[in-house]
């Protein structure tokens, strides 16, 4: 049972947050990447320690919307083309999308030999290119995390749904 005081102090916290906000970014300016501060904390956006407190899964999920929605607006105009052309590759949009992510959508939009197969419908050379591609580069050598790419490869070639 929530007491009177504990509505309260609700209260009381929901009324100073926004101001409490305010005061913390006059004191830290918005960094987009990290950046050590002064007495060596890495800080990332507006003056988060991010190597002292975890990150709340919800802020995670709120980063990851952010990243995926980033990817769709740069490859825009190739997914575009792509479903202008083949409107039957709609269940494989979540696999290219993923993949742009990990490599850089501004890499993956101006692949266009990668593109140039997928229009042709030529998914087997299209997976080709992305079996190719310098993962290791990209990730590190985890093989975990190569063969979890590699799987989405599959996926994307055989165009299995998303599960």
């Amino acid at each position: 049972m929530v007491t009177e005081d504990e509505l309260d102090l609700d209260g009381l916290e929901a009324r100073s947050a926004q101001p409490t906000a305010t005061l913390l970014e006059e004191l830290f300016a918005f960094n987009p990447f990290p950046k050590s501060d002064a007495a060596g904390i890495l800080r990332h956006g507006i003056g988060r320690p991010i190597e002292k407190r975890p990150m709340p899964k919800e802020v995670a999920d709120l980063a990851l919307a952010h990243d995926v929605r980033t990817t769709q607006v740069v490859l825009r105009r190739r997914i575009f083309e792509l479903m202008a052309r083949h409107p039957d590759f709609e269940p494989r949009l979540p696999y290219l999308y993923a993949l742009a992510d990990i490599m850089g959508p501004e890499k993956m939009k101006e692949w266009s030999k990668f593109w140039t197969l997928l229009n042709s419908r030529d998914l087997e050379g299209a997976s080709a290119e992305l079996f190719v591609a310098n993962w290791d580069r990209l990730l590190g050598t985890n093989e975990a995390v190569r063969r979890a790419v590699f799987r989405i490869i599959n996926r994307l070639q055989n165009g299995a749904p998303v599960q």
